[in-house]
């Protein structure tokens, strides 16, 4: 019989100080370090003991504060008695799927439905706006398909991506501003600027699969921390990395509606992640790509913000809340301005000069602030609506982590569920989503899927989210 993991007899040992009533409802949990020195664990096993119980509803983790034994009476009836993590799972090698043989299966799959797509539902993009400002930039540039673009991108856009940051309190000149194919590019730009094979970068777990795979292609050691689903990645892992790895260069970092947990980091956390990657004095890529489509975004500040060293570089693009037709990106290089403009050209050449006219018009009209506010507020409904759909569909033990914004939703599913079986038995029935395996190499995600949260729930939506529940059976 397994050993059951080390974090999972931590976080038993908690759950059941609060069974038992020496730890009380409001009462706060002792601390991360306090946990280390305690049990003689990583900080990184504390994190995942505190994650575990976070999951089933025994405590909740507040900003700047700590964690917190919650009311009991908030449980769920999806969050079950027992931590309902299980051990780890013998599955041959032979039977699991790689992240690339996953991604391939799922482009190359005929499907009914997609759950797991993290983008918006056609209609919620200003795809009639733009079309119109197309044809009169065309009209006022008839050359313009028959000309080259500028090799540093259209001012205008550039402007308009200066006075956007500028609205987040960052004052950046439109000639800092590079424009890509999109974040992804930004980020593998990012990387390679900073990064040499045998280097080694701090992410978060889980986080995108797409970075994992570019470290992969790129020779450098990819170091995972663990994330909060609440308040995102914690620091202190990053610090206590950054004693004990060597020849680490850069953090990547999604602070806002981070994909796939959702979770956004308070400003006091992108503070300190600053200032310490400024000692150290490594880069902190920060993808910002989902930002727009928090409600408090003009709160919130990029982390760009408290760079004074140009450490931070910042990777955004409009794919997500204005148009993935346009695959149309920008990033800020800080002190590897110059090496990203020249890995840009020799990269992709100049960018489509149409697609950045259009988007700076659409910028400097004010149709953008109106678009994002209708686009939040159609995420917000189908968030609730996913979310109700799930707890009445799937089965106990299944847990949502449901932060109210962005386009996914990061579901716990009960220990004996993998996310890989479940994937493959969903694809057989022509519905797509993305299981948790792929956006770590720890196998604690195994039992996640990421359900896309952009679509509004039409029947057929509905019965195959219902569909995917009743797959959990047999998974």
């Amino acid at each position: 019989m397994n050993q059951k993991p080390l974090y999972q007899k931590i976080a038993s040992h908690y759950q059941e100080a609060i069974e038992s009533g020496a730890l009380k409802p409001g009462q706060r949990l002792p601390s991360l370090r306090e946990m280390t020195r305690a049990h003689g664990i990583s900080l990184s096993t504390a994190v995942q003991a505190c994650r575990a119980l976070e999951e089933t509803g025994w405590l909740e983790a507040r900003a700047r504060s700590g964690n917190f034994v919650r009311n009991t009476a908030h449980a769920g009836h999806h969050q079950t008695h027992e931590l309902g993590l299980g051990t780890e799972r013998t599955d041959q090698l032979d039977e699991l799927l790689s992240i690339d043989a996953i991604l391939a299966a799922a482009r190359h799959s005929k499907v009914d439905v997609d759950l797991s797509a993290a983008s918006c539902a056609p209609h919620l993009y200003p795809a009639s706006e733009l079309r119109k400002l197309a044809v009169a930039v065309m009209r006022g540039a008839p050359d313009i398909l028959a000309s080259s673009a500028h090799p540093l991108g259209n001012l205008a856009f550039r402007q308009a991506v200066a006075h956007r940051m500028l609205k987040r309190g960052v004052q950046v000149s439109p000639q800092s501003v590079i424009v890509n194919h999109g974040a992804s590019e930004g980020l593998a730009l990012a990387l390679r600027a900073v990064a040499r094979p045998g280097d080694a970068v701090l992410l978060e777990s889980p986080t995108y699969y797409g970075i994992r795979q570019l470290l992969e292609t790129f020779g450098v050691r990819s170091v995972e921390l663990p994330t909060s689903a609440q308040c995102g990645l914690v620091v202190e892992a990053v610090e206590f990395a950054l004693r004990e790895t060597s020849r680490v260069v850069a953090v990547v970092n999604m602070p806002t509606l981070h994909n796939p947990t959702g979770s956004t980091m308070p400003n006091e956390a992108r503070e300190r992640l600053v200032s310490l990657c400024e000692s150290h004095n490594i880069a902190l890529i920060e993808d910002d790509v989902y930002a727009d489509l928090h409600p408090n975004v003009l709160k919130l500040r990029p982390q760009k913000y408290w760079d004074r060293n140009g450490i931070v570089i910042y990777c955004s693009s409009f794919n997500k809340t204005l148009s993935p037709g346009f695959r149309l990106g920008w990033m800020l290089g800080g002190r590897w301005h110059a090496t990203i403009e020249a890995l840009s050209m020799v990269q992709s050449r100049p960018k489509e000069e149409l697609q950045q006219r259009v988007v700076a018009r659409f910028l400097e009209s004010g149709s953008y602030d109106r678009h994002i506010q209708h686009v939040r507020e159609n995420i917000w409904r189908q968030r609730q609506t996913v979310a109700a759909l799930v707890k009445d569909a799937f089965p106990d033990g299944t847990y949502v982590h449901d932060t109210r914004a962005g386009l996914s939703m990061w579901v716990k599913l009960p220990a004996s569920v993998s996310s890989r079986r479940l994937f493959r038995r969903a694809l057989e029935n022509r519905i797509r989503v993305l299981p948790g395996a792929i956006f770590s190499s720890s196998t604690y995600f195994d039992s996640y899927i990421r359900l896309g949260c952009g679509w509004p729930l039409d029947d057929e939506r509905r019965r195959a989210i219902s569909k995917v529940g009743q797959l959990c059976q047999d998974c």
